[in-house]
């Protein structure tokens, strides 16, 4: 279960076009989520959130309301099989597949997937889509 994790969905004001197929922007975004309710305490809070991107596209952020990702931790978090020191406390499972699959994914389809704030409390990823091109 959510363990008493809340969920804030901040919807996108419109359509948000994108070239990824939808089984690459479902898995990412479950995978993401996955983590982030998982790294969240009790009472804590996972917002989700989408809107255009800067220079075109997508993104997607998930923020949580856990410890958040060390600076040393961080350039390996896309690692197969990583797990962080939080990832080894929560319920003995870790980043595993989640995040380098997540990843893998979105590269292939022309996005990407990143940690926007290493070494803060409450992990801020985000999952940046490619935009369709321009018509014409």
């Amino acid at each position: 279960g959510t363990r008493g994790v809340g969920l804030d969905l901040r919807p996108p004001a419109g359509p948000l076009p994108t070239t990824a197929p939808r089984e690459v922007v479902e898995t990412c975004l479950s995978v993401l989520a996955d983590n982030a309710f998982r790294y969240s305490p009790p009472g804590s809070r996972v917002a989700l959130s989408a809107g255009p991107r800067e220079g075109g596209g997508v993104r997607v952020l998930v923020e949580d309301g856990g410890p958040g990702v060390g600076t040393e931790e961080a350039g390996r978090v896309f690692d197969r099989f990583f797990r962080g020191s939080a990832g080894r406390a929560a319920e003995g499972r870790g980043f595993g597949l989640g995040l380098a699959l997540a990843r893998r994914l979105a590269r292939s389809a022309g996005g990407e997937v990143l940690l926007l704030n290493p070494g803060e409390a409450g992990a801020r990823f985000a999952l940046d889509l490619p935009a369709p091109a321009p018509a014409g």
